[in-house]
């Protein structure tokens, strides 16, 4: 049902968030000094998580807006 879609969104925005943490405490321990590219992984996984929380926002709008019409239509 609904419930599903809904954790399963939930579930994608905590684990991009998990591993966008991950991705910071390895671009720490590399040393941007060192490795003048270091800072392009940090901004591209916290794009991810980004992405990963529109498309949660939007189907969680699609699943209440859907299912308020059933209780208000």
């Amino acid at each position: 049902e609904h419930w599903c879609i809904l954790l399963g969104c939930i579930t994608a925005v905590i684990a991009a968030e998990l591993f966008n943490s991950a991705i910071e405490i390895l671009g720490r321990v590399i040393e941007l000094e060192r490795h003048p590219n270091g800072k392009a992984p940090l901004d591209i996984a916290a794009g991810a998580v980004l992405a990963v929380s529109i498309g949660a926002a939007v189907i969680g709008a699609i699943v209440f807006t859907a299912r308020l019409i059933e209780l208000f239509g």
